[in-house]
């Protein structure tokens, strides 16, 4: 049985016969989407600096970090006995349970936007002049 698998760097799928595997002394197994992951792992950066990876956009708050439909897509190592029913059923609930994530994740960016829109105009009130980086990331680290 062959699995849809996560780079370890970019966190995207991984898909059989697509990946580049790295294996580590100590045995530890790194999967890698394409060569510039790999590449970005062999020069040693951190997927949380760089931009374009989903650990960037977690630790920024530029995608949800915490919601109930991430629950199906986790990984689980104990083998579950299959039921056709159930199958059945989750077969069925999977189109709802997208469409929940689209729009929470639409409710998330809509509520980011209105922040920093707000923070904007707040700065812009007060007459000074500062990034709007570290207004977010002054905001983010009070919560």
């Amino acid at each position: 049985m062959k699995f849809l698998e996560k780079c370890w760097f970019c966190s995207s799928t991984v898909y059989p016969g697509h990946r580049i595997q790295f294996v580590r002394n100590d045995a530890k197994i790194f999967r890698f989407c394409r060569s510039k992951c790999h590449k970005n792992f062999k020069m040693k950066r951190n997927p949380r600096k760089v931009k374009w990876t989903k650990a960037y956009r977690r630790v920024h708050g530029k995608d949800m970090t915490q919601d109930s439909t991430f629950e199906f897509e986790r990984k689980r190592n104990k083998l579950e006995r299959y039921d056709i029913n159930l199958a059945e059923n989750v077969f069925k609930v999977i189109p709802n349970i997208d469409k929940i994530r689209v729009t929470r994740e639409e409710r998330h960016h809509k509520n980011r936007s209105l922040l920093e829109s707000s923070i904007m105009y707040i700065v812009w009130i007060c007459g000074t002049l500062v990034s709007m980086e570290n207004v977010l990331n002054f905001f983010y680290s009070s919560q």
